[in-house]
């Protein structure tokens, strides 16, 4: 493994360990919801900013613009 992957790796793991300790902190002053929603809010954001800087554009033909819209609502509509 090189070190760009071991240093990505390490990344991921710090993230995601520190995530449940952000969890049990934020959820002693929000309800589960409202934290929830949040979190959504914030990785949107987050998502949001970053995608111009990856993606080459949206798809224009029909199928697949309707493709993308029933992923990106996939989650709501569950």
């Amino acid at each position: 493994m090189d070190k760009t992957s071991l240093t990505l790796l390490v990344t991921v793991i710090l993230i995601w360990d520190l995530n449940w300790s952000a969890m049990k902190i934020g959820l002693m002053f929000v309800d589960p919801l409202s934290f929830v929603m949040q979190r959504f809010i914030l990785a949107s954001i987050v998502l949001l900013a970053i995608m111009p800087l990856k993606v080459k554009g949206f798809p224009r033909d029909k199928k697949r613009g309707l493709d993308f819209l029933f992923s990106a609502l996939s989650t709501p509509l569950k």
